[in-house]
Formats: structure tokens, C-alpha cells, sequence
């Protein structure tokens, strides 16, 4: 199953977290942010919403604690493994199975394909790491070709950190599907390729 019911919560939550941001001293996304799978990881942790704010959605302590774990991937055992790329090294440096922003659902581990790797899905969309180091999106249904995501892997992260910002300050971005889309699409450097973040950033309408 490719979208779970945990994450359309998330999207439907207007997450206030900003405050949290503040308070623990983070940096907020910046046009000129390129980020490690490190940073992201610790990125999306400062993100998650508290207890406190799910509860007030009437939430029970189990669909808190489904939420809050889509925000966290877990430190493994350090193997030593050096990737030539910002996600693969990512990967194998933290499970990110339950890793969701959004629409995008992250792998365990990658998955061979004949276009590159695997990483990530989008709802049933492959994201993938093609040999040139640009990230495509597969459409399942195998119509339409490739959609661009990103120039590199490093700007895939930076967007998609940029995307879970927005996400934190949801009421901010309603109405402005377009623009927001245009942000990530710039920070993930494929300015005039957007319809992926459309894709992403269509329930802020």
C-alpha cells in the first residue's frame, strides 16, 4: 500500500510548528541550502508536530504516535558504506521506511530498476536516481515518460525540505498552489519543471 491513512491525516493537519522551530534553535529552509541526508533527517525530526497539537485533532495516543513516526528515520549501525550520492548515503546511514512528507514515501533501502534506482514513491510513482544523478518520477501507470524532480540528489533533499515547511505552515500557503510548487521546483533546480511539486503541493488549495 503506497498511501496510508496516516498520511492523509498529515496532509489534512495545519501542523503549527513553526514555534517549534524557534524554540529548538533549528534553521529553517533557505534558497541556498543544499542538504546532506543528515541535515534532512534532522530536519524532518525538528518538524514533527508535538503530542499536544495532534490531541487537539482528537487523535488517540496510537494515531499520534503513527503520525510522529513518519518524521523520524533511525540512526543504523554504522557500516562504513561511503555513497557517491546525498540519499543513497542517506539510506544506509538511517531506516527511512517510514519516513512520509507529503505524498513521498521513502524506501528502506533502494531497489534496482532499468532507469537507476529506486528510492522513494509517490503515491504508486517510483522516484528514482538516475545514473546522471537527476531524480525522475515513473508514472505506474507507464503513459506520460519520465517527470523531472530534481537536478541532483542533494536539491531533491533541499526541496523536499522546503515542502515539509510549508506543510508546518500550511494556512501560510492556501490558495497558493502555484507558487509554492515554483519554490520547490527552483530549490530542487529544475525551475521550469514543476508538475511533480504541483502534484505535491495540490491540497494547499
Amino acid at each position: 500500500m503506497y498511501y496510508t491513512t496516516t498520511t492523509s491525516i498529515t496532509g489534512q493537519l495545519p501542523f503549527r510548528c513553526r514555534k517549534q522551530y524557534t524554540n529548538s534553535g533549528a534553521e529553517p529552509y533557505t534558497k541556498d541550502s543544499i542538504m546532506s541526508g543528515e541535515q534532512f533527517v534532522a530536519h524532518l525530526r525538528r518538524a514533527m508536530p508535538d503530542r499536544e497539537t495532534l490531541e487537539e485533532y482528537g487523535l488517540d495516543p496510537d494515531e499520534v504516535a503513527d503520525i510522529q513516526a513518519t518524521f523520524v528515520a533511525h540512526a543504523r549501525t554504522s557500516n562504513g558504506l561511503t555513497a557517491s550520492n546525498e540519499i543513497e548515503q542517506m539510506l544506509a546511514d538511517f531506516d527511512c521506511s517510514k519516513v512520509e512528507v507529503g505524498l513521498v514515501r521513502f524506501l528502506e533501502r533502494g531497489e534496482g530498476h532499468s532507469l537507476g534506482k529506486v528510492f522513494a514513491f509517490c503515491e504508486a510513482d517510483r522516484l528514482i536516481l538516475r545514473p546522471d544523478g537527476a531524480i525522475v518520477m515513473l508514472p505506474h501507470s507507464g503513459t506520460g515518460g519520465e517527470i523531472r524532480c530534481a537536478a541532483s540528489p542533494a536539491q531533491f533533499l533541499d526541496a523536499i525540505a522546503l515542502f515539509a515547511d510549508m506543510i508546518a505552515d500550511k494556512s501560510a500557503w492556501k490558495g497558493k498552489t502555484n507558487i509554492a510548487a515554483e519554490r520547490c521546483a527552483t530549490a530542487a533546480g529544475v525551475p521550469s519543471d514543476g508538475d511533480f511539486y504541483r502534484l505535491l503541493c495540490g491540497f494547499f488549495e
